[in-house]
Parts: C-alpha cells; structure tokens; sequence
C-alpha cells in the first residue's frame, strides 16, 4: 500500500482551492463562457484564493459563480471574496460597486457606504497610496470585500443585495445573500469549571475564557 501523508494541523494541510484545474476543465470552462475578457466568481472566505497563476480545479467544475450564499452573526464583520481569472486578456480599471443590504422581511437596511473593498486601493504597510486594478492575461485576482452587520438580536433574518464588478469596461452583476443569525451566547461549562463560549444549540466550544472575569455567567446552556 503506498503510504499516506497527513497533517496533523489544518494550517499546512493541503487545500482544495490549491488543487489546479485540469486543460479539460479550463477547456470546458472556456467553452462556456460568454466571451468577456474575464470571468467572476464569488467565493467565500473559507475557500480564499490561494493561487494567482493557476485556476483553481473547483472553477473548472463549477463554471463562473455569480452568486453566494453565507450564513453571518449579527454585529459580525463579515467578509466575502470575488475571484477573477483573466481568462482571455489582459484585463485593467478593475472595480467593485455595492447597493444596499436589504432584508427580506423588517429587518434594518445596511448602507452600500458599509461594504468596503480591501485590495484595490488603500495604504500599505510601509503608509504609500496603492491602487490595484489590473490583471494580466491568465492570472487570478481576488478581491477581499467586508461588510459590518447589525449588532441588534433584531436585525437577525435573510438580507440580499447585488453587486457590480467593472473591469476592461465590461460589468458583471453579483448576488449576495446572508442568512444572519444571533452570536454565540457565553456559558459556564461543567467540565473542569472552564468558561468557554459555545455556539448557539450546542454545537461547540469557540475560544476559552477567565472564569474569575466573568464570574456574572453561570448558564450552562449550549455546553457540551
């Protein structure tokens, strides 16, 4: 049997969005486009772009992805990525448009003032103004897009909204839908008297807390 190697961590483990796409999936992918000099695809922060030379293998078998639908925490600063692949040029004045977050029943409406984009102006670390907006032909961009979401248990509920990306002049709109629910609720956890935050119904410790600093908790509720 040829041996197996794992990680025993997932941060040097291999990931999905590192394997490549194969000349019959770019093929294929290809064929089904529409002819624009680039191709979208909304992706979401746990399948970040990873490589900017290669097309990852799960566009290849997805097709472009113009839609994305996440679950979010109310007051949580959620944060999104729009993946581009230079597909047939060069493609440059790369940019993105918001519209407001709407819910879908009498929820608050977040502003488009509220989305930003973190990567294609901005300051870098040494304080000099960048600007990144173009793409060569084949490579892979990704733009990091944050939102701030309403702290109030109110605002929990589905919102939609729709946004434009712009490059070489041709504009592609993008969906966005957020099924926004309550934040983990802290509670004091039987085993070892350690208090935790635990996500809601149970379904796991999320970080550890001082138990002397938050001696006001004593709920057990969620903890397993």
């Amino acid at each position: 049997n040829p041996r197996q190697l794992q990680e025993q961590e997932d941060f040097p483990a291999f990931h999905s969005m590192e394997m490549v796409a194969t000349s019959q999936e770019l093929s294929a992918l290809l064929q089904s486009h529409s002819g624009a000099a680039f191709m979208a695809f909304m992706t979401p922060r746990e399948d970040a772009v990873r490589m900017f030379d290669q097309v990852p293998a799960s566009w290849g078998r997805s097709g472009e992805v113009h839609a994305l639908v996440a679950d979010a925490m109310c007051g949580e600063y959620f944060t999104f990525q729009v993946g581009l692949w230079a597909a047939l040029a060069d493609v440059d004045r790369v940019s993105l448009s918001f519209n407001e977050l709407r819910s879908t029943a009498s929820g608050p409406v977040v502003p488009a003032s509220a989305f930003r984009c973190f990567n294609l102006a901005g300051t870098d670390q040494h304080g000099v103004p960048f600007r990144k907006n173009f793409v060569a032909k084949g490579a892979v961009g990704s733009l990091w897009v944050g939102v701030e979401l309403p702290a109030d248990a109110s605002a929990a509920g589905t919102y939609q909204t729709n946004l434009t990306l712009t490059a070489s002049g041709v504009s592609v709109a993008l969906d966005l839908t957020l099924n926004v629910g309550l934040a983990p609720t802290k509670a004091l956890c039987s085993t070892n008297c350690t208090l935790v935050e635990v996500e809601p119904a149970g379904s796991g410790f999320v970080g550890s807390f001082d138990q002397a600093a938050h001696g006001d908790i004593t709920s057990l509720t969620g903890c397993k």
